[in-house]
């Protein structure tokens, strides 16, 4: 059995064709207007986002910025100078002592580590770590803590304790003090 196509079966298939393919053609090109407004859409709010970003305002930033240095750079030169002052485990012993005798208290115990590099805030200090035991009435132990860190003015109190006994007939209360005195050295 042969089969046999005439002219119109030809001219259908043909025309069914190229109907197909234009349709096909017409989805791509559809497709690509589509992309082609959502990019336009995103440029245009790309390019009101950069217009809202100030040229004027980066360009006195420098300006703004090197005014906060001048007014910075003393405040640093002040406390680089005040921790550039060496400060002995003798010269804290005596201001523990000192400070303790002026409140009315009586130190116990107290020793001291020798000095070791410390890392503050990416500044390399001399850090040398001091523990007290200190016996007074406790209505005098924070004018005493306050005071001592006042006079140790490069250390830090990293522990306070204060132990009273339960029987308040007017015994002394204990406190135990943790600081680290610190000093600058160099560059």
């Amino acid at each position: 059995m042969k089969l046999t196509l005439n002219k119109r079966t030809w001219l259908i298939t043909g025309l069914v064709i190229f109907v197909l393919a234009l349709g096909a053609l017409g989805m791509v090109g559809f497709q690509r207007f589509d992309e082609k407004s959502k990019l336009e859409k995103q440029l245009t709010k790309s390019q009101a986002l950069l217009q809202g970003i100030r040229l004027e305002s980066l360009s006195s930033q420098p300006a703004e910025l090197e005014n906060q240095l001048r007014q910075i750079t003393p405040e640093f030169e002040a406390v680089k100078a005040k921790l550039s002052q060496p400060v002995s485990s003798t010269a804290a012993a005596t201001a523990l002592f000192s400070t303790a005798n002026d409140h009315g208290m009586v130190v116990t115990e107290m020793t001291s580590s020798s000095p070791t590099d410390e890392s503050v805030e990416g500044v390399t200090l001399s850090a040398m770590s001091m523990t007290a035991k200190v016996e007074g009435k406790v209505s005098k132990m924070v004018d005493f803590i306050t005071a001592l860190n006042k006079i140790l003015k490069t250390s830090a109190v990293t522990s306070v304790e204060i132990a009273v006994p339960e029987t308040t007939n007017g015994d002394n209360a204990t406190v135990s003090i943790e600081l680290v005195v610190y000093t600058y050295r160099g560059e």
